[in-house]
């Protein structure tokens, strides 16, 4: 399929048969006039003095409970960058779809058009009472930390960054299925991050808690290795700044340093070394379901080693996928857990 036809089917898909991709639908009776009464007025004041009087109740009359915010101002969009409030829409209606047909969430999206912290906190905080959870998305760092940090203090209801916390608990997940294939400990593997953004610092985050060196690790931004004596870090960089001397790209770093996992998207490499790495999964056939979409068996507890989902039952809750269907080799876009199972390969085959 050509690249216009492409970008006419997405145009479709979001056009037809209405605008959009979620709507609002009522859960109850609503076919006479008493349902209506019920409804709104007057009978709508009876659970409205309930809540009045003791404000958990809004759980039990109204869909607060399940109800989530999916809140952005358009500023980090995957693959787009900023590109403000309003463009950004059609990606915070895709994620309210998300929630709704894996978890049956319902969603509002919020586009905000700030760019200024203090200003978006306090319209977040103004429209929590309409919610039981808040889900900030597309948000660049260093802005992206500050945001989630207050949200967190400020309100009385759950907040995630979910380009953070989504992206490191299945990178973790993915991580650990590696290092146990290959009977690796995480405190002895050494890892490579490229990039250094919301997702790449909670990513290597979540790596330290399972136990993960920090010596093992370096850090790549766009200008190269983040080492301690680098100007004007930022506190999440500095966090993760290296006092090796090292003056490596990426590709170089992987190389010359004999890394074992690589956090990254094969698009920032090569194309040579994406083929190389393509290569090699092509051989391994059995292990592609590492990197495949999953599911946790078992998605709503945690665990003794971690998260919900942070460690996956191959044989029962992975369903293998085809290379084709992991690899573009004119695009070369690769999952980051992909690359994570990749690398490790790489190393294992020395």
């Amino acid at each position: 399929m050509s690249k216009e036809s492409k970008r006419r089917e997405a145009l479709l898909y979001h056009s037809k048969p209405t605008p959009g991709k979620i709507a609002v639908v009522p859960t109850t009776k609503y076919a006479t006039q008493r349902d209506l009464s019920l409804a709104y007025s007057p009978g709508v004041a009876e659970p409205c003095l309930e809540i009045e009087k003791n404000p958990s109740k809004a759980y039990k009359y109204t869909t607060k409970g399940n109800l989530v915010a999916v809140i952005s101002n358009g500023s980090a969009v995957l693959g787009l960058g900023n590109i403000g409030p309003l463009a950004s829409k059609p990606v915070m209606e895709g994620k309210g779809l998300l929630f709704k047909i894996f978890a049956d969430i319902d969603v509002f999206d919020i586009e905000v058009d700030t760019n200024d912290i203090e200003t978006f906190i306090q319209t977040v905080k103004n429209i929590a009472p309409t919610f039981g959870g808040i889900n900030l998305e597309d948000i660049k760092a260093p802005e992206a930390f500050e945001i989630e940090r207050r949200l967190k203090e400020e309100l009385d209801i759950p907040v995630m960054h979910d380009d953070q916390h989504g992206t490191a608990i299945i990178s973790a997940a993915a991580l650990i299925n590696a290092l146990e294939i290959h009977n690796k400990n995480i405190e002895d593997v050494k890892i490579v991050v490229s990039g250094a953004g919301a997702a790449a610092i909670s990513c290597t985050r979540l790596y330290q808690s399972f136990g993960a060196n920090p010596e093992n690790i370096v850090m790549l931004d766009s200008k190269g290795v983040i080492r301690k004596n680098r100007e004007n870090l930022t506190s999440q960089k500095a966090e993760f700044a290296t006092s090796r001397h090292i003056k490596y790209t990426l590709q170089r770093c992987l190389h010359y340093h004999n890394y074992g996992v690589v956090v990254a998207l094969l698009e920032c490499l090569s194309k040579a070394f994406a083929f190389i790495c393509s290569a090699l999964l092509i051989s391994f056939n059995s292990a592609l379901a590492l990197f495949s979409p999953f599911r946790c068996s078992n998605s709503t507890s945690a665990t003794a080693t971690g998260p919900p989902c942070s460690r996956i039952n191959l044989r029962s809750s992975v369903t293998p996928v085809t290379t084709n269907s992991l690899l573009s080799f004119t695009d070369v876009t690769v999952s980051p857990m992909c690359t994570t199972f990749v690398s490790t390969y790489l190393r294992s085959l020395r």
